[in-house]
């Protein structure tokens, strides 16, 4: 019980830390995100969250309906119902970032990376012996 009343100042600390940098990066740092941003993205993601809200309200659903059922029945189904719930989320925090928002998450990751003019013209000037070397060694 006391490794456990150690751990919780930690963890409020943590949280606090990482919510004061996100909050920095996106309201005054790099992302510099305004409240139109937020509604357009909430918007995009409107159809996730109504997924997500179906499916926490059919879980809930079937959990009080399995009082009906008889005991191993009534067992199964209420041990189910939250990995069916765990289920919907990470499905609809899938279809988010890898759907509607993968342009701003790869954007956020992606560093500005540019190429030189020199590196574009040797590019260029390698690119026919690249092709005939590639060609020689198929052959």
């Amino acid at each position: 019980m006391k490794n456990k009343k150690r751990f919780v100042p930690w963890l409020i600390a943590a949280v606090t830390v990482i919510g004061k940098k996100l909050y920095d990066l996106m309201f005054g740092g790099s992302l510099a995100v305004t409240t139109e941003d937020l509604k357009n993205g909430i918007i995009a993601c409107s159809p996730a969250i109504i997924f997500i809200v179906v499916v926490l309200i059919a879980a809930l659903i079937v959990v009080v309906a399995a009082g009906k059922l008889k005991q191993p029945k009534r067992a199964l189904v209420r041990a189910q119902a939250p990995i069916a719930i765990l289920l919907a989320i990470t499905l609809s925090v899938n279809w988010v970032i890898l759907g509607v928002e993968y342009s701003v998450v790869n954007s956020v990751f992606a560093e500005d990376v540019k190429v030189s003019d020199e590196t574009m013209a040797s590019g260029r000037d390698c690119r026919p012996d690249c092709i005939r070397g590639h060609r020689s060694a198929e052959e």
